[in-house]
């Protein structure tokens, strides 16, 4: 993925976040520091911040917006091709959500449990086009592989057709093959998660692993 030239500080920063506490904290902060940032704003979503008329060099955004917490990593790119460095700054501690992020181009992960100086350092390393994660944990979540298992999308829709209280037979009908194919589809995903040596006796907890981990989103 090609480096984003931010130019010399001060680097002008959009805070996306609608909990105000946390959106008007990260923009306080900031601004303590307006040798390298500058101008700041912070915006409760991302249609608030599309209809501004000017471009942040740099973007704090949260993974989830809105009452219903909707996730926000489809909108990264586009962030991105316009020109901004986005620094996701979320509670999750989901692998999976974690990792499509950085996938489609965030500069750098900052858990809000981290605190405002390793954020500091995520913004800064993002306008010189390096990626940072804000502690040991939150590099963890990115890269460890025992953290998660390797799914398929396929085995995904299985598992979340029966979160949603589908039988076997509804879920083979949905997705279009035969009973047989789904308890396949299981007896893989059991096997993933045996080989990461958890428990997993039956389909509950196939999926409640797969929940933790974040295959099965219920935000999106």
């Amino acid at each position: 993925m090609a480096s984003l030239d931010l130019g010399e500080p001060p680097w002008s920063v959009a805070v996306v976040d609608n909990h105000e506490a946390a959106r008007l904290g990260v923009m306080a902060y900031l601004l303590t520091r307006p040798d390298q940032f500058g101008p700041c704003a912070g915006f409760e979503g991302l249609e608030a911040l599309s209809a501004a008329t000017w471009t942040p060099r740099l973007i704090v955004l949260d993974l989830y917006l809105g009452r219903d917490d909707q996730p926000t990593i489809d909108a990264i790119p586009g962030l991105r091709e316009a020109g901004s460095a986005v620094i996701l700054f979320t509670s999750e501690e989901r692998p999976v959500p974690l990792r499509r992020a950085v996938a489609v181009g965030v500069s750098g992960l900052v858990l809000k449990n981290d605190g405002m100086m390793p954020l500091y350092q995520a913004l800064v390393a993002a306008a010189k086009s390096e990626f940072t994660c804000s502690s040991i944990v939150a590099e963890a979540l990115l890269t460890d592989p025992t953290l998660v298992a390797a799914i398929t999308p396929r085995e995904t829709q299985v598992l979340t057709g029966l979160d949603q209280g589908l039988s076997h037979q509804q879920v083979a009908r949905r997705l279009g093959v035969q009973e047989s194919t789904v308890r396949s589809h299981l007896k893989s995903v059991r096997e993933k998660y045996m080989t990461l040596g958890r428990n997993v006796t039956n389909t509950l907890s196939l999926i409640r692993e797969a929940d933790e981990e974040g295959w099965l989103d219920h935000k999106a």
